[in-house]
């Protein structure tokens, strides 16, 4: 009998180590992730004030140069319109006194070995005399695969009342301004082209494929009447079945022979990341657009559509 009491007495002893050993494992484990994610929005929160000090100081003195430097290099070496981003937000509120209201910011760290990038999207009010403006900003904590995007990105500011008219599905480099607004309003309407179809039954929301009437428009006649219509079902379809497609950090270009192209790097849902280009013309209708699930190779985007034939799922048509 008492061998079995000291049997028993030991087995609970060894049950209750293994208890507190467990809770000790676990008590660690949340307070290591609730410190890091404290360091995190600490890091976050310095960034935050560093460029709000710095912005609002330049756009109050008028200082051009310091609005520059706020870009990563990368950045700046994306952006051919700086100067004229940089003298839109002097006619706006330059060279008035500043005061600065609520921001708030969100982020997305992507952890891949080697290619681990931290994302910070930002927003301030700000207020000129009765007056509310929000700036926006894109900046970059971390980018292992090219250290030279870490800093600012894109900043855009706009009246407090219309911030809702500036939802783009994409970043650009640089500073927004009047003269993208054109290939910005074209760009989004082309990524949202797809409708949900409320009547569906099932727990799978079912999209339609667009009429060719509700982007036609967005493209020169002239080129438009000369595309295959295999090319146009592939991208019609691109758009519907790829719904988790994701754009990252885009910049625009201007050719020597005129018009705009814009470039984006892009995550796909069924593909491997690639590049997603498109060439508008003076007239600001696109007259080109590419899509490469292969490589992040930023060729020239020649006119018509290339590239969606290797997007083709038979699954995707089933959805």
């Amino acid at each position: 009998m008492m061998r079995i009491a000291v049997r028993r007495t030991l087995s609970l002893l060894l049950i209750f180590l293994i208890a507190v050993s467990s809770l000790a494992v676990t008590s660690c484990s949340v307070l290591d992730r609730s410190g890091l994610l404290s360091n995190q929005m600490k890091i976050e929160a310095e960034h935050c004030e560093a460029f709000e000090s710095a912005f609002f100081e330049a756009l109050e003195k008028k200082d051009a140069k310091a609005i520059t430097k706020l870009f990563s290099p990368r950045a700046r070496s994306r952006t051919p319109d700086l100067d004229e981003g940089i003298e839109y937000l002097f006619t706006v509120c330059g060279g008035e006194k500043i005061t600065a209201g609520k921001d708030n910011k969100s982020s997305l760290q992507n952890i891949e070995k080697g290619r681990n990038t931290w994302e910070m999207d930002a927003y301030c009010f700000f207020s000129i005399g009765d007056h509310e403006y929000m700036v926006s900003w894109v900046e970059f904590l971390k980018y292992d695969e090219d250290e030279r995007m870490i800093g600012i990105y894109s900043i855009d500011i706009t009246d407090k009342e219309e911030t809702e008219k500036r939802d783009y599905p994409f970043t650009a480099a640089g500073i927004y301004h009047p003269g993208r607004y054109e290939v910005n309003q074209v760009i989004k309407k082309l990524v949202s082209l797809y409708t949900l179809d409320h009547t569906a039954t099932d727990r799978e929301p079912k999209y339609e494929i667009p009429d060719e009437s509700e982007w036609n428009y967005l493209w020169d006649p002239e080129v438009y009447a000369g595309l295959d219509q295999q090319d146009k079902d592939d991208m019609a379809h691109y758009f519907i079945n790829d719904r988790s497609r994701t754009f990252y950090a885009g910049w625009y270009e201007f050719p020597d022979e005129g018009g705009v192209v814009f470039y984006c790097p892009a995550r796909f849902a069924l593909h491997h990341g690639g590049c997603f280009g498109i060439r508008f013309n003076d007239d600001n209708k696109i007259v080109g657009i590419s899509l490469d699930i292969y490589h992040a190779a930023y060729a020239p985007v020649e006119e018509g559509i290339h590239g969606f034939d290797d997007t083709r799922s038979t699954s995707g048509e089933d959805a």
